[in-house]
C-alpha cells in the first residue's frame, strides 16, 4: 500500500430538486455487517493481488440509478455503484472490520470502515496497532503537514491512547481549533481524520484523553520555532541497536533480532541517503567523492539531512550545520569548528537548495526509504581506550519497486512470498529480512558502515551513533 488515504469523508446523501424531481448524489460506499465502509476516491492506497486476501462478501445491490427515494434505509451488501455480485475481499495484514478492497475497472480499490455502530474504543474502529511510522498534524484548511511526533516511544503511546479511547454514542459539542491526524503506517498507506483540540474528539466521535492533546500541542509548538532553532534530534531505533550489541567484543554472530534492530536503524536513518565516504573533512570537499554519485557529495549529505529530518519547509544554515555536525564527525573526534572546514553554501539542483540563509529540499522526493530493506551480515565491535567504540557494519541493502510499476524478478519473487505468508509484500519484505531468508535475491548494493560511540557520559543521547564512515558497492551489474 502506499500514500495517504482520507477516513474522514461524511456519509452524506446530498440531495437536489424538489417535487417529485428527486435526484441523489451518492458517496462511494458499501455496507457490510452494519459497518459503513468509504471508497478510496483518490486511489491514494495502492495495493495489489498478493495483498488480497479471502473473499469477504459479494455486493448484493447498487443504489445508484436503483434508489430514488431519499428515505431508503442503507442495508448491509449495499453499495453505491458496485454492480450486485462483485466480490468483496479482504486486505492482508488488516482486519475486514477496518479495510476491504473490490477488483474495479481501474484497478484494486479500497475501502475503508467510516462508521462501525459497535465499535466501542479506537480499535474497533482501526486496526492500526503496530503499524504506525509517525504522527502528522495537518492544517485543516489546505491538509498541510504543520507538524510531526517521530519519536518511536512517542508515537506508540498516542497510538495506545487512540486504540484504547471510548466511541462516544451521542452527539458531543465539538469545541476548539480543528486539525488533521494523520497516521502515517509502516506498509505507506495513511490512517486519517479530524480532531477537535478543545473537546478531544476524532472523527467518528472517539474521545481522545487530555495526554493525547498535550502531545499534540507540544509538537504545534516545536513546530512554531524559528528555522535556526530548529536541532536535531536522533531516532531511539540507533540507540536501541547500539545499545543491544554494545556490550560485544569482536566478530559478532548474527540473530535474527539484532537483524531487526539493525533494519529499523538504517531506515530511521536512511541509509539510503547515505554517501561513500571515510573522515568528515574529505566528507566535505565538493567533489572528493564526484565518481560515485551523479551530485557532489556535500549535496547529499545536505537531503540525507532534510529528509532524515522530515523535510522542514526551510532550515537555517545553522540549523543545518547542528545536523550535520550530529551525523558526520571526524574518526579521530577534536573541536568542530578549529578542525572542520566551512560548509560550502551553493544550490545544489535536485537535492537541496541554498537561498537567503536557508536550505530547502527538492520538490520530487527520491528513492521510497519505507521500501528499502537493509540485511546486516556482518557485524565487528571494537573498542579504542576507555570511551570510545567503533561498530564496524556490513550489509546488503534490497529495494523493491512500489506495485504500480511493472513487477520484476525481485518483486516478483516477493509477492509470492506474500502470498504464502498471507501478509502485505512490505510485512513479507520486512520479516524476510528479519530471519535472513531475502538473502536469496541479490541485492541491489552492499555496504560497509563504520560507526562511532562515545562512552564518556558526556552525551545527554547516551549510545549515540555517528557515522564516521561509510562505502558502498553496487551489485546490480555484477
Amino acid at each position: 500500500m502506499k500514500r495517504v488515504f482520507v477516513a474522514i469523508i461524511a456519509l452524506l446523501l446530498l440531495l437536489s430538486g424538489c417535487g417529485p424531481q428527486v435526484s441523489i448524489d451518492w458517496v462511494d460506499f458499501i455496507q457490510f455487517d452494519g459497518i459503513h465502509y468509504m471508497g478510496d476516491y483518490n486511489n491514494n492506497v495502492l495495493i495489489n493481488e498478493s495483498d488480497l486476501g479471502s473473499q469477504f462478501g459479494a455486493v448484493k445491490f447498487k443504489v445508484a440509478d436503483n434508489v430514488h427515494s431519499p428515505n431508503y434505509k442503507i442495508k448491509d451488501g449495499d453499495a453505491a455503484f458496485l454492480t450486485a455480485g462483485t466480490p468483496i475481499y479482504e486486505i492482508k495484514g488488516y482486519k475486514s472490520s477496518f479495510r476491504v478492497a473490490v477488483r474495479a475497472s481501474e484497478g484494486i480499490k479500497v475501502y475503508q470502515a467510516f462508521n462501525n455502530p459497535n465499535a466501542e474504543y479506537g480499535a474497533d474502529l482501526a486496526d492500526i496497532s503496530d503499524k504506525v511510522d509517525y504522527i502528522g498534524i495537518n492544517e485543516e484548511t489546505n491538509g498541510v503537514e504543520i507538524a510531526a511526533i517521530r519519536d518511536e516511544i512517542k508515537v506508540k503511546s498516542l497510538v495506545t491512547m487512540f486504540l484504547n479511547a471510548p466511541v462516544s454514542k451521542t452527539s458531543t459539542e465539538r469545541s476548539g481549533t480543528r486539525y488533521f491526524i494523520a497516521f502515517h503506517l509502516k506498509d505507506g498507506s495513511d490512517y486519517e481524520g479530524a480532531y477537535w483540540l478543545e473537546s478531544g474528539e476524532f472523527s467518528n466521535g472517539i474521545m481522545l484523553p487530555e495526554d493525547f492533546r498535550k502531545e499534540v500541542e507540544e509538537s504545534l509548538r516545536l513546530s512554531k520555532q524559528e528555522p535556526s532553532d530548529v536541532q536535531f534530534t536522533f531516532y531511539p531505533s540507533g540507540q536501541e541497536f547500539v545499545k543491544s550489541i554494545i556490550d560485544q567484543r569482536g566478530d559478532i554472530a548474527i540473530t535474527d533480532e539484532m537483524r531487526e534492530r539493525f533494519n529499523r536503524f538504517a531506515r530511521d536513518y536512511r541509509f539510503v541517503y547515505l554517501p561513500d565516504m571515510t573522515y568528515y573533512e574529505s566528507f566535505f570537499e565538493a567533489n572528493q567523492y564526484a565518481q560515485s554519485f551523479r551530485h557532489n557529495n556535500f549535496g547529499f549529505a545536505a537531503f540525507y539531512v532534510l529528509s532524515y529530518m522530515g523535510f522542514p519547509e526551510k532550515m537555517s544554515a545553522h540549523a543545518m550545520e547542528n545536523a550535520v555536525q550530529s551525523l558526520f564527525v571526524s574518526k579521530n573526534g577534536g573541536d568542530y569548528e578549529a578542525n572542520y572546514p566551512a560548509m560550502p553554501h551553493q544550490v545544489y539542483g535536485r537535492l537541496a537548495n541554498y537561498e537567503n540563509g536557508y536550505y530547502s529540499p527538492r520538490p520530487e522526493g527520491g528513492l521510497d526509504h519505507d521500501r528499502m530493506f537493509h540485511l546486516l551480515t556482518g557485524l565487528k565491535v571494537t573498542q579504542e581506550g576507555p570511551d570510545v567504540v567503533y561498530l564496524s557494519v556490513r550489509a546488503t541493502d534490497y529495494y523493491f519497486d512500489d506495485p504500480t510499476y511493472a513487477p520484476g524478478e525481485k518483486e516478483n519473487w516477493l509477492a509470492e512470498k506474500a502470498k504464502q505468508l498471507a501478509i502485505s509484500d512490505i510485512q513479507a519484505a520486512t520479516q524476510l529480512t528479519v530471519n535472513g531468508e531475502i538473502a536469496e535475491l541479490k541485492g541491489d548494493e552492499e555496504l560497509e558502515v563504520t560507526i562511532r560511540i562515545s562512552l564518556s557520559g558526556n552525551n545527554p543521547y547516551g549510545y549515540n551513533p555517528r557515522i564516521i564512515a561509510s562505502q558502498s558497492r553496487n551489485l546490480i551489474n555484477d
